[in-house]
């Protein structure tokens, strides 16, 4: 079984710049009576060169969960000057009562400083509390593409 599961914690990647997370309390959805936390997430690398911001939702159903990205920024300083649409965002979800699940989304995501909305998601997951971990992939044409992540418990 996977350390994290044991402590439901991982120290972020040394190399990221400490993250920003955050859940807010409980809120009524219009989804058949689950209940939403909205969350956002966020985290860099670099000295602040790469930074990418994802705001959310989780949703409890009762007797599953399920993790909602609804948009997205990624910042790319600009003396870089290789703005692209070729980032990432891969979000995960741990659970001490199922498996690991993940998505990662296309090679697509923008690196220009502004909101996007976006559908990423993954809509069923076991156990009462769920750690969320989004990892950024930041796109640098012709160089290794830096990452970090950010987690947050739920």
């Amino acid at each position: 079984m996977h350390k994290f599961i044991a402590g439901f914690l991982l120290s972020v990647s040394l190399a990221c710049l400490s993250p920003i997370a955050s859940a807010s309390s409980p809120v009524q959805a219009d989804m058949a009576g689950a209940v939403a936390k909205p969350f956002e997430l966020s985290c860099g690398v670099g000295n602040g060169l790469f930074q990418g911001y994802v705001k959310g939702h989780y949703y409890n159903y009762g007797s599953s969960k399920g993790i909602y990205i609804t948009q997205y920024k990624i910042y790319q300083d600009d003396e870089l000057a290789t703005y692209g649409d070729k980032a990432n965002i891969n979000l995960a979800a741990f659970s001490s009562n199922g498996p690991v699940k993940e998505v990662a989304s296309p090679d697509n995501r923008r690196q220009d400083n502004q909101w996007h909305s976006v559908t990423q998601n993954i809509p069923s997951i076991a156990g009462s509390k769920v750690l969320v971990r989004v990892t950024f992939v930041f796109d640098r044409p012709r160089k290794k593409d830096p990452s970090c992540s950010s987690e947050l418990l739920i």
